[in-house]
């Protein structure tokens, strides 16, 4: 059974709580079997340290520049992944020490 919303003066069906834990499955499924897979395994630049950003859809490297951007999305979106995770590939990668660049790399 639909629950149904009222808003701005029209009836709104709402999705059912099998319909979202179907989504939520669905879009975890994606991200943590796919997405992140392919991120990890592709835009790491474990020549040089950092993060590449500009791939082929097979993981073909199109450009090597590197923003700070990419590199602060890049940690933070393996951030909650890698603390949750209880597989062991995804869980290393947060823990794994990529070289930055030096430009990025912070002075003591």
């Amino acid at each position: 059974m639909t629950a149904k919303s009222h808003h701005f003066g029209g009836e709104t069906n709402l999705m059912t709580l099998e319909q979202i834990d179907a989504l939520i499955s669905t879009y975890r499924d994606g991200l943590l079997g796919d997405t992140l897979p392919f991120w990890i395994n592709h835009a790491v630049d474990r020549e040089f340290g950092g993060f590449l950003s500009c791939l082929d859809r097979d993981g073909t490297v199109i450009d090597t520049d590197k923003s700070v951007w990419i590199h602060g999305r890049f940690i933070w979106l393996l951030s909650p992944p890698t603390r949750r995770s209880s597989n062991a590939r995804m869980a290393g990668a947060g823990t794994t020490r990529y070289r930055l660049p030096p430009a990025l790399r912070v002075r003591q």
